[in-house]
C-alpha cells in the first residue's frame, strides 16, 4: 500500500507547481504514481484545468486542484465499495 505524507512548505504562497515539487509536497509519491494520476486528471472535466502542459517536457500543476482531485479519487473509491 502506497503511504503518502503531506509536507506543508512553510511560509509558501505558490499555488502551482512542477512535479518535483509536488513530489516534495507529498513524500512518497513516485514519478511513476504521480504520472498516472496527473493522465487521469487531464482526463477528468473536472479537474483537467488544474494541469498546464506548457512545452513538451513543462507540467504545472494546481496544489490544491491536486489535493482536492485525491480526496475527489478516495470518496469514489469507498462509493464502489460502499
Amino acid at each position: 500500500m502506497l503511504e503518502l505524507k503531506y509536507v506543508p512548505v512553510e511560509n509558501c504562497k505558490a499555488e502551482w507547481g512542477d512535479k518535483l515539487a509536488l513530489m516534495k509536497r507529498f513524500e512518497g509519491l513516485k514519478l511513476k504514481t504521480l504520472n498516472n494520476l496527473l493522465t487521469e486528471m487531464r482526463m477528468n472535466p473536472q479537474f483537467k484545468d488544474y494541469v498546464i502542459n506548457s512545452g513538451h517536457r513543462t507540467v504545472w500543476i494546481n496544489f490544491e486542484g491536486f489535493l482536492n482531485f485525491l480526496r475527489y479519487r478516495q470518496n469514489k473509491r469507498f462509493k464502489e465499495v460502499g
